[in-house]
């Protein structure tokens, strides 16, 4: 069985910009990396639209990657 590692990532979302576009543009550079997301939680909130949104991703870890699994900056 493959194993597979997790990271939570804390994606910003500008103001400025269409909300939804900056969280694809984000996840699409993600998904460069190899992660998928496992989950994200759009639950409506007052302060959705300037807070940071919380996703899980989860990707197949490399055997033997030293560095272990991968964090969010």
């Amino acid at each position: 069985m493959n194993q597979v590692e997790y990271r939570i990532e804390r994606i910003p979302l500008n103001r400025d910009e269409p909300r939804l576009l900056a969280l694809v543009e984000r996840l699409a550079d993600l998904g460069r990396q190899g992660w998928h997301v496992a989950s994200i939680d759009l639950t409506p909130q007052a302060t959705f639209q300037e807070g940071p949104l919380t996703v899980l991703l989860e990707r197949e870890a490399v055997p033997g990657d030293a560095a272990g699994p991968s964090r969010a900056p």
